[in-house]
């Protein structure tokens, strides 16, 4: 025939996904032919091929989760796995939808270089965002080809540099009082940037300083934690320290931030996280390109679920993709979007005890209120789970160093509570072994109620509290952003 368009020039691609592959039929003869080998299938038209093969996989993933039970056990369990097949790779397809605009820029096109910071936090030394930037590097994209740079341990504002100037909320809530000396930490170190929990503030701190430090021109800044590379090494393969030690998918998070400390020698300490953290991002970077993508798409996924991977680009369009994927880390500040509940953490002994901290956010119960806002019983809980034994064999390095430490296993934290966006908290009980003062605060227009932990061994902490959201919320379900810790301990029975 003479096909829909005579000329054999069409303005359209057009993208055909099997529904359900025949590769999952036993016995079927593989090779293609004219005739249909799958059980269905979805066509995707478009401009563009990319825009194309998203509609076709979106369709696709439609029509399987619309599969209902077959009543053949065998056949039940193909399309269960196809199902969750699908399920990961939609969402690999609805990330891509929302940054797809905004890639070829950020990945450098027409001959323009990219330059991002990575920073690589460690949880251990607990920080809002995340954790304390151990080591940071930089990565370089021109033309969709990738370059890290070596990672190096994270720098000051040394004289005659000038700590960068911070907000007097921000002094308030991060330098100042309860026996802190004032002086402007979030703008002196790269280390303590992450301190607040609004990451395109800290980044913005941290790329500022790379500027003054170094003189690099930052166009965006990463941050990941060991976790994280953790979920990713278990896909890519892993990476081996100079001693012959393995760092992998199963471990890489306790090397990281355990062993590192307990095994070498203070002095080696830093040098060996910057290069194992450098080393497993050369291992991720060089092999993404032959990894299982949906395998990929769903530890991005967790990781930004978890807080375990920030991204801030000073290009609008790009922070917003940033915001789309959930991987900004920015402080919600609009009343009519969901409002988010904001649980975080940041350490003031100086140590690395936080491999030990257990925290927890529960929301109890809740009550729809008549102007359309929403109340909800909420419960934080952290605890100090050291042992005699660990306390009695703890390196120097990893124990506590603040003046206002009664112990070598004191960990000294703030904790915050940040009220979603026009809402507050009310009704604070506190109660446990250890010792917390409550104050009151705001940060950006949000009301915070924060207060200084003691817990020594073994000491835990419980904040009960109520918390309202906005009337402009509509009754939307209350969202939790909690810093993420080094470990995720066993619910009690």
């Amino acid at each position: 025939g003479t096909g829909l368009w005579r000329n054999g020039k069409s303005p359209y691609y057009a993208v055909k996904v099997p529904v359900y592959s025949f590769l999952k039929l036993h016995g079927v003869d593989t090779m293609l032919g004219p005739e249909m080998k799958s059980t269905g299938e979805c066509l995707g038209i478009a401009e563009s091929y990319p825009q194309a093969l998203l509609k076709a996989f979106k369709g696709a993933n439609k029509k399987v989760q619309g599969i209902g039970d077959t009543h053949i056990a065998q056949v039940t369990e193909l399309v269960d796995k196809a199902k969750d097949g699908f399920a990961t790779l939609n969402g690999a397809v609805d990330a891509a939808e929302k940054v797809a605009p905004i890639l070829p820029q950020m990945l450098g096109a027409n001959g323009q270089t990219r330059h991002y910071l990575v920073l690589a936090m460690s949880n251990v030394e607990i920080r809002a965002c995340g954790g304390f930037p151990g080591s940071r590097g930089v990565m370089s994209v021109t033309d969709g080809k990738l370059e890290l740079g070596d990672f190096v341990k994270v720098d000051m504002m040394k004289e005659p540099l000038s700590p960068l100037p911070i907000t007097d909320e921000e002094a308030n809530l991060f330098t100042t009082g309860w026996g802190l000396t004032g002086f402007n930490t979030l703008g002196y170190t790269m280390g303590d940037v992450t301190m607040t929990p609004d990451y395109p503030r800290a980044a913005q701190l941290a790329s500022d300083m790379q500027k003054a430090i170094v003189g690099d021109d930052i166009d965006g800044v990463f941050a990941v934690d060991p976790v994280f590379l953790q979920y990713m090494l278990g896909i890519v393969g892993g990476t081996q320290l100079p001693d012959g030690t393995v760092v992998d998918g199963s471990n890489a998070a306790k090397v990281l931030l355990h062993d590192i400390y307990w095994n070498y020698p203070v002095e080696e300490q830093d040098a060996i996280f910057a290069a194992v953290a450098g080393s497993a991002f050369n291992k991720i970077v060089g092999e993404l390109g032959s990894s299982d993508i949906t395998k990929i798409a769903a530890a991005i996924e967790k990781g930004a679920s978890e807080g375990r991977i920030l991204m801030y680009s000073r290009n609008d369009d790009e922070e917003k993709a940033a915001k789309a994927l959930g991987i900004s880390g920015a402080l919600q500040t609009d009343t009519s979007e969901a409002p988010i509940l904001g649980v975080y953490v940041n350490n003031y002994s100086y140590s690395k005890m936080d491999w030990f901290l257990d925290k927890r956010v529960t929301i109890d119960s809740s009550v729809e209120n008549a102007d359309g806002s929403t109340t909800y019983r909420v419960t934080t809980s952290l605890k100090n789970t050291m042992t005699p034994q660990e306390k009695a064999e703890m390196p120097g390095y990893f124990q506590g160093h603040n003046g206002i430490s009664q112990d070598i296993d004191d960990e000294v934290l703030r904790l915050y509570l940040y009220a979603p966006a026009g809402g507050s908290i009310s009704d604070i009980k506190t109660s446990g072994s250890g010792s917390i003062e409550m104050n009151e605060a705001t940060h950006d227009g949000l009301k915070v109620a924060w207060g200084g932990v003691h817990m020594l061994l073994g000491q835990d902490i419980k904040v009960e509290y109520k918390v309202t959201t906005s009337k402009d919320s509509g009754h939307k379900e209350l969202k939790v952003r909690t810093t993420p810790t080094a470990q995720t301990f066993e619910q009690d029975k």
